[in-house]
C-alpha cells in the first residue's frame, strides 16, 4: 500500500494516482537523464495540472488543500520518499594528501576542521583545511560571503556506498537471487572447455576462515565472488588543450551473475567514486579503499546476516570474498600495493626482475613473487617509522 511507504516522518501520498504522478518524475529523472531543474519544473507542472483537475472533479474544494499539500516542490525530496537512494557515506576527503574522515552526525561539527593525519610517526600532521563554511539562506540571497555559518561542508567529498546495504538491494530482486545462489551448481571438469571464470578451479579452492570450502553454502546462507575494477576518467571530456580532470570509479562486479547479467548497469556495484582534480599518488589510494576492505574483511570472516532476501523471508547469511583485480597497469599497481613500471628494482607485478635485466627472456630464472613476501613487504611499509625508512 502506498501509506505504508515511509522514509523517516515523511511518507508518500495516500491516494495512487499522487504516488504514480511523483514515480512518472522519479522515472524521468533517474533512468532517462532529465536535470534535476527540469525535473522541479515537470514535477511543479503536475502539480498544477492535478490542482486543475481537482477543481473540476467531485472532491469537494475544502479538501484541495490537503491533498496538494502531500506532494513536495522538490525532485530529491521525491527520490528521497521512495526510498530507491543508493547507502552513500559522504567521506570529507584531505584536499592535499586524500585522508578520509567518515562524518559524525550526531554531534554539530560532522568532520574536523583540518586534517590530522601524518603518513608515519616521523612525519608532521598535514593540517591542510578540510572543509568549508555552509552558508544560510539568507546569506545566499543577500550574498554575503563574510560571516559564513552553520556546520562546514567538505571541500572534498568521497561518496562510498555500503556494501551490505548493495547487497541487500541485490539479494530483494527475484529475477537474480535464482541466479546468484545456483552459480556454484554450474561446475565444469578439467576436460570440459572452461567459458567463464566461473568455471575456474582456483574459485572452487577458496577456503573459509574455517577451513570448509567457500564453494559449499550451508542451508540459509549466500557466497558471493566479486572482481574489482578500478580506473579514472575526465568528466568533461578528453580535451587535447585545456585543464585536465581526473575524477576516480571504484566498480565490483559479482562473478556470481551469469556474464548477460554481471555487467549491466543495474547489477553493477558502483563503491565510491574519488574525487578529482588530480589522481591519488601510489599510497593514497589506500584511504579511499579501506571503508570497502573494511567491508569485505568483515563479510569475509563472519559474514553478514541479512534479514529478508526474496527467496528467503526469514533471512540469510551473505559472505563475499575478493577474486580478481581488473585495471590498467598503473590502477593495478596502485590497488595492489606495487612499484610503478617505471620502477629500477621491481617493476613487474609478477616476478622480481629488476629493470637492468628486463632483457632476459629465460622465464624459468625470474624470480617470482609470492603472496607470503608481498605481505610481509606492506607490512614493512606500513609500521616504518619515517618516510625514508
Amino acid at each position: 500500500m502506498a501509506s505504508d511507504l515511509f522514509y523517516g516522518h515523511e511518507k508518500l501520498p495516500r491516494e495512487p494516482f499522487l504516488v504514480a504522478a511523483l514515480f512518472f518524475v522519479v522515472v524521468l529523472h533517474l533512468l532517462v537523464g532529465v536535470s534535476q531543474t527540469r525535473a522541479n519544473f515537470t514535477l511543479l507542472s503536475l502539480i498544477a495540472i492535478i490542482s486543475g483537475a481537482l477543481s473540476y472533479g467531485k472532491i469537494a474544494p475544502s479538501d484541495h488543500a490537503g491533498i496538494l499539500k502531500q506532494l513536495p516542490r522538490d525532485i530529491r525530496t521525491v527520490v528521497t520518499r521512495f526510498e530507491i537512494e543508493p547507502d552513500i557515506i559522504p567521506y570529507a576527503s584531505c584536499p592535499k594528501c586524500s585522508a578520509t574522515y567518515h562524518p559524525d552526525f550526531t554531534t554539530d561539527v560532522p568532520y574536523p576542521n583540518r586534517c590530522n593525519f601524518r603518513g608515519t610517526p616521523g612525519d608532521e600532521i598535514c593540517g591542510a583545511t578540510l572543509v568549508k563554511p555552509r552558508q544560510t539562506s539568507e546569506e545566499k540571497v543577500l550574498g554575503d560571503e563574510s560571516e559564513l555559518s552553520g556546520p562546514g561542508q567538505p571541500i572534498k567529498l568521497f561518496g562510498y556506498q555500503r556494501m551490505t546495504s548493495w547487497l541487500a538491494r541485490l539479494l530483494s530482486r527475484p529475477d537474480l537471487e535464482d541466479c546468484i545462489t545456483s552459480a556454484w551448481d554450474l561446475h565444469k571438469s578439467h576436460d570440459e572447455l572452461w567459458t567463464d571464470i566461473r568455471d575456474a578451479p582456483a574459485l572452487r579452492k577458496i577456503k573459509c576462515p574455517d577451513g570448509k570450502p567457500f564453494s559449499i553454502q550451508p542451508p540459509g546462507s549466500v557466497h558471493l565472488v566479486f572482481s574489482l575494477f578500478i580506473d579514472w576518467f575526465n568528466p568533461y571530456g578528453n580535451k587535447q588543450a585545456g585543464k585536465s580532470h581526473s575524477t576516480g570509479a571504484i566498480y565490483m562486479i559479482c562473478l556470481n551473475l551469469p556474464p548477460e547479467l554481471r555487467f549491466k548497469l543495474e547489477n553493477v556495484y558502483l563503491v565510491g567514486v574519488i574525487p578529482g582534480p588530480k589522481e591519488p599518488s601510489l599510497d593514497e589510494i589506500n584511504h579511499f579503499l579501506r571503508p570497502l576492505v573494511d567491508d569485505l574483511l568483515q563479510l569475509w570472516n563472519t559474514g553478514v546476516f541479512i534479514s529478508r532476501t526474496f527467496k528467503c523471508p526469514f533471512g540469510c547469511l551473505v559472505r563475499c570474498v575478493l577474486g580478481p583485480l581488473v585495471c590498467d597497469i598503473p590502477a593495478l599497481r596502485k590497488a595492489g600495493g606495487f612499484a610503478g613500471h617505471s620502477s629500477v628494482d621491481a617493476f613487474c607485478s609478477f616476478c622480481r626482475l629488476s629493470k637492468t635485466n628486463i632483457s632476459n627472456l629465460d622465464k624459468s630464472s625470474w624470480p617470482r613473487r609470492t603472496w607470503q613476501q608481498h605481505f610481509y613487504d606492506a607490512t614493512l611499509w606500513r609500521d616504518a617509522q619515517t618516510e625514508a625508512e
